[in-house]
């Protein structure tokens, strides 16, 4: 599924900006690096020139060693964007995680409120089919009409057909659960089609929620980090701007029996090679690009100071919606228990008034589909109730990773 392939991406993603973090680290410690060669040529013109019938042979080991001086902060800056970079990778993967969760909650939910409607329709298909048989037995003896007979026939077909699309749903919501699991489609109908039971909302939730903690959502503190990260790579290319000093040496052997010279032991002292360099580097034509490259990454990370502001509102408004779905679903479970009830009472009622001749059967028909209606309106409010929970707590869900703490 889309929540699972993010999940893993994410997670993929975390060891790329880890490695990403470690070349930037690299980048504030000198470079150095071995080198070696030979070389040997036999009847060249410049053998001829020196008068020298034996190989030329060249032979040399050096280290060379370079360093960029970060007097302007860019190494470190650009460091610090890593690490930011990697924090909010982090964070990713664990906002990934919690939806994850949440859309495994959901879906779970909705396998039982289909398991429970069609649990409905089957009692109600039972108690329409014994309207049904009364209906037939007083067409048969003549003390109704066809109408009545056709009337029950109609409604009893009607709520039948209702079952097969009932049963489709649930298939689905299954081999969704499955996918989410990372297994084939038919994996949970296997291991957990047999598996009944009702879910019960909790007694309370928590509705303090302090800003402090709100801060702490992995969705949240994913676009802080990548602010700071932007913020960052501001002071990495404002380094630009600045002069750039650089200092190198090498150290090494040579040797060589070139114009007669003696190629003896390459590690001898008399064989040693030094040498050391310093650079400036100052851009003068270039200086006006560096400026708009600056002002183009001051402008994403205003763009992500923005992304961050909406997604705290966003957040907060996240809760205030779960509580508001919470607290009005619990309200309608209670009215809808109660409609229940007498909902089944009108159609013990009417059936009983229909076998004692002093009502027409389409009474009948309007109790018992009222009492089908309700019933799906019941299972459907405790299921937006629970959904109501899980958003709540994905709301509030937090980690403990804090960018300055």
């Amino acid at each position: 599924s889309a929540a699972s392939d993010v999940y893993k991406r994410q997670a993929l993603r975390i060891y790329q900006l880890q490695a990403q973090l470690g070349v930037s680290d690299a980048a504030i410690l000198p470079t150095v690096a071995l080198s070696g060669s030979t070389a040997s040529t036999r009847n060249s013109n410049l053998q001829q020139i020196t008068n020298s019938p034996s190989n030329l042979t060249f032979n040399n080991a050096v280290v060379q060693l370079n360093w960029e001086l970060d007097f302007w902060g860019k190494a470190r800056r650009g460091i610090e964007s890593s690490l930011n970079s990697y924090m909010s990778g982090v964070a990713a993967f664990y906002s990934a995680d919690v939806s994850l969760t949440a859309d495994v909650a959901n879906t779970y939910i909705n396998i039982r409120n289909n398991e429970e409607l069609i649990a409905v329709a089957k009692a109600n298909l039972a108690l329409q089919k014994e309207s049904l048989r009364i209906a037939g037995a007083r067409f048969k003896y003549g003390a109704t009409s066809m109408l009545d007979l056709s009337q029950a026939q109609a409604q009893y077909e009607q709520t039948k057909a209702q079952i097969p699309a009932l049963v489709a749903n649930l298939k689905k919501t299954q081999n969704a659960m499955s996918i989410l699991l990372g297994e084939p489609p038919d994996y949970y109908e296997k291991k957990y089609g047999n598996t009944k039971g009702s879910l019960q909302p909790p007694n309370a939730l928590g509705v303090g929620m302090p800003r402090d903690l709100l801060r702490r959502r992995p969705d949240v503190l994913q676009a802080e980090f990548f602010a700071a990260s932007q913020s960052a790579l501001i002071g990495v290319n404002k380094a630009l701007l600045y002069p750039t000093f650089t200092l190198g040496g090498t150290f090494g052997y040579a040797t060589s029996n070139f114009g007669g010279g003696s190629s003896g032991s390459l590690f001898s002292w008399a064989n040693n090679s030094t040498g050391v360099s310093a650079g400036l580097y100052l851009p003068l034509f270039y200086r006006g690009a560096i400026v708009d490259q600056v002002r183009v990454q001051d402008a994403v990370f205003q763009q992500s100071i923005l992304a961050y502001q909406n997604l705290v509102l966003n957040a907060q408004k996240e809760v205030e919606d779960s509580l508001v779905a919470i607290s009005t679903s619990k309200s309608a479970v209670v009215d809808y228990s109660r409609a229940v009830i007498a909902a089944k009472s009108a159609a013990d009622m009417a059936l009983g008034r229909y076998i004692a001749g002093q009502n027409d059967y389409n009474t009948v028909i309007i109790a018992q589909q009222s009492l089908l209606s309700i019933q799906n309106s019941l299972v459907q409010t405790k299921s937006n109730e629970l959904i109501g929970y899980v958003g709540a707590f994905k709301s509030v869900s937090y980690t403990h990773l804090r960018a300055h703490e």
